[in-house]
């Protein structure tokens, strides 16, 4: 791994250090109106009644009174839980966590987005409808579907990701481990040019092994320079 490849690594997780200020209200600003649009979209296809205001409010009133505060009216308010922005962000910390090709990061990236919207947009269509139709287990059945369901879509879209783009890397351990190798490099470089050691003498980065490696070396002196000039 060379150093620009490094400096890419560093500006990934910068960039999701960024994406989490504020609460994640950048999530919240780009998919909450477009969330409540989609779900208002479908649900006015099945019951005519149901009317949209933004920012985030679906009524259903078959009467002229359109305000939530009518018993005769029954409004689906599209809150930050509904809008789910966490899961859209573990999908991307999933996808900056896990080297791969620039166009592969893309589509990646368009897929899993794209994905999760369309199953959440599906997800409130139908608990407005539950809720429209007065089922009987229905905020059981939101706690669970909100609470298990959104997890098990985050893991299930990952890993046809990773199938549909044949992603053979693991989100952080491999780059952790491109990062161990060019250290260990680094020290292969040191020591070769401090003290003449062909590099296939130096074993495979650990701290134990170093260590014990560096213990053995027959020079007491070149020990404590190696000490000095290393730190």
């Amino acid at each position: 791994m060379n150093n620009n490849r490094i400096a890419l690594v560093f500006l990934r997780y910068f960039f999701l250090v960024l994406l989490s200020l504020y609460n994640l209200s950048l999530f919240y600003w780009i998919f909450t109106p477009i969330t409540t649009q989609g779900s208002y979209l479908i649900l006015n296809l099945i019951y005519p009644e149901a009317v949209l205001h933004l920012p985030d409010t679906i009524m259903f009133s078959d009467l002229s009174v359109q305000s939530c505060k009518s018993p005769d009216v029954l409004c689906v308010n599209i809150i930050n839980s509904c809008v789910a922005g966490a899961a859209y962000y573990l999908l991307l910390i999933l996808n900056f966590t896990t080297p791969m090709g620039f166009k592969t990061r893309i589509k990646s990236i368009l897929f899993l987005i794209s994905s999760f919207f369309a199953i959440n947009v599906l997800r409130i269509v139908i608990f407005s409808m539950l809720l429209r139709e007065h089922f009987s287990f229905f905020d059981v059945a939101h706690y669970l579907t909100w609470y298990i369901g959104s997890t098990f879509f985050v893991v299930f879209l990952w890993f046809v990701n990773i199938k549909l783009f044949k992603i053979k890397e693991i989100p952080v351990y491999s780059d952790f481990k491109s990062l161990m190798k060019k250290k260990s490099w680094g020290l292969s470089v040191i020591l070769y040019s401090k003290f003449q050691i062909p590099l296939t003498n130096v074993p495979n980065f650990s701290l134990v092994s170093i260590s014990a490696w560096i213990w053995n070396l027959s020079d007491a002196e070149s020990n404590s320079q190696f000490a000095t000039w290393t730190l």
